[in-house]
């Protein structure tokens, strides 16, 4: 992302699209974007809680497309889900396998596993795929996802905002700090969510 960029409105549609699209696509680096809008944000350009805002509807609004899809592409019915799996090849028998494990996670605390996968790479689109293919209730799933990605925007924006504070001179280097925070983050959860 180029600098000028981080400090024009511009930014504001860029979060949103690029958080969006992590929701079904997570090569996509979302966090990446809102860590370093965020570090731009100690200046007051961007403006943090605009950044928080697009992070968080973005984030939702992909968690809903990859429900979908889950629910389209894996969902137990009476359509031939193991036809459109092979249709997919490689891809749908990741997603599949992805969905599966989720899946045997759900149960009763399954608003749990959607707040905790959102802060996962990869966690989010396995739990959102198990949430449609499982045919988890869309009310619930939608409440749970907005706290999760609420939760998740705030927590990803704080990272580059701390790392712009700590960097104030030099935001690049904000940036840096805040990505090093933000991977230590995941890999916390993701080593404690492992041994759950």
């Amino acid at each position: 992302m180029h600098l000028e960029l981080l400090t024009s409105p511009v930014v504001y549609p860029l979060v949103f699209g690029l958080t969006l699209l992590d929701g079904f696509a997570p090569v996509v680096p979302s966090e990446s974007a809102v860590i370093a809008a965020s570090s731009f944000a100690v200046s007051g350009r961007p403006v943090l809680l605009v950044i928080v805002l697009a992070a968080a509807v973005g984030a939702f609004v992909g968690d809903h497309i990859a429900y979908g899809l889950g629910r389209l592409l894996l969902g137990r019915g009476p359509a031939d889900t193991g036809g459109r799996v092979r249709r997919l090849g490689r891809l749908g028998r990741w997603l599949s396998s992805l969905a599966e494990r989720a899946a045997g996670r759900l149960g009763s605390g399954a608003g749990v596993v959607i707040l905790t996968g959102r802060f996962i790479p990869c966690g989010r689109l396995a739990v959102t795929l198990a949430c449609g293919a499982g045919r988890y209730p869309l009310r619930r799933f939608t409440a749970w996802t907005a706290v999760a990605t609420a939760a998740w925007a705030v927590v990803t924006a704080l990272l580059g905002y701390v790392g712009g504070v700590a960097f104030a001179e030099t935001p690049w280097l904000g940036t840096v700090a805040g990505l090093s925070l933000g991977l230590v983050v995941s890999s916390v959860l993701a080593a404690v969510s492992r041994r759950r």
